[in-house]
C-alpha cells in the first residue's frame, strides 16, 4: 500500500509538471491560503483549478455563481474563461474570510468582475434571477441539493455545474449514517436521475462531478 501512495504522489507530480501551469499570482493565492488557513485542503490544488479554467474556456460564461468562495483560489480559476463584461457572483458564508479574498481577489487582478458576497447561500440564490451559463459548488454538502434546485432552472441549456467533494473522503462507499456523507450520496443519486443533466464522476481528490444541462 505505501509503495502505492508513493507511486500516486509521483504520478501527481508528473501530471502537475507536464499541465499548464496556474501563473503566479493563482500561485501567491495558494501560498497565502496555506499561511492564513488551517483547512488548506479545503481549496482547490493546481490541477483540479486548470480543469476548472478549462471548462470555463470552453463555456465562455457571461455569468458565473460560485457557491462557497473559501480563499478566492477556484474563483481565480472561474474567471479565467469569462467573456468581456462577464462577471462571477461569489457567495460566501464565513466573514472570517473577508480580508484575505479581498486580498487576493486584488492580487488576481479580478476584484472588478466578482460580486462577492457574504450570507447564507440559499437566500443569496433565491434572489438571481438572470440566466447562468457555469455554477460551481463547494460549500455546505448537507446543502448541494438545495442549490442544485435553487439553480438549475436558471442554468442555461448547454450550461455547466462542477460540484466539488462528492464521494466525501470515500465515505459514500460505505458510512451512509454519518450526515454530510448521506448528503452527498443522496446529491449524487439525484443528479443521475435528472433526466434534464448528463453527469460524469470523477474520482480527482475527493471527487468532481460534472453536471451538464443538456
Amino acid at each position: 500500500m505505501e509503495h502505492r501512495l508513493d507511486i500516486d504522489v509521483f504520478l501527481r507530480r508528473y501530471c502537475e509538471d507536464w499541465s499548464s501551469q496556474a501563473g503566479e499570482p493563482l500561485d501567491q493565492v495558494e501560498k497565502n491560503t496555506h499561511l492564513h488557513t488551517v483547512k488548506r485542503l479545503d481549496s482547490s490544488d493546481t490541477i483540479q483549478g486548470r480543469m476548472i479554467s478549462f471548462i470555463s474556456h470552453l463555456i465562455k460564461p457571461s455569468l458565473i455563481v460560485e457557491i462557497g468562495t473559501f480563499t478566492a483560489y477556484a474563483t481565480g480559476c472561474l474567471s479565467e474563461g469569462l467573456v468581456p463584461g462577464g462577471r462571477i457572483i461569489s457567495i460566501e458564508k464565513n466573514m472570517l474570510f473577508r480580508p484575505l479574498i479581498e486580498s487576493n481577489l486584488r492580487i488576481l487582478g479580478i476584484e472588478q468582475k466578482v460580486d462577492m458576497l457574504f450570507g447564507n447561500a440559499l437566500d443569496i440564490l433565491l434572489e438571481i434571477d438572470e440566466e447562468i451559463d457555469f455554477i460551481f459548488i463547494d460549500a455546505a454538502k448537507y446543502e448541494y441539493e438545495e442549490y442544485y434546485d435553487l439553480t438549475i432552472d436558471k442554468l442555461r441549456s448547454g450550461g455547466v455545474i462542477i460540484a466539488d467533494n462528492v464521494i466525501w473522503k470515500g465515505r459514500v462507499l460505505s458510512d451512509k449514517k454519518d450526515k454530510m456523507t448521506r448528503a452527498m450520496h443522496n446529491f449524487n443519486v439525484k443528479i443521475s436521475r435528472d433526466s434534464r443533466v448528463e453527469v460524469v464522476i470523477l474520482p480527482y481528490r475527493d471527487g468532481i462531478s460534472f453536471i451538464r444541462k443538456v
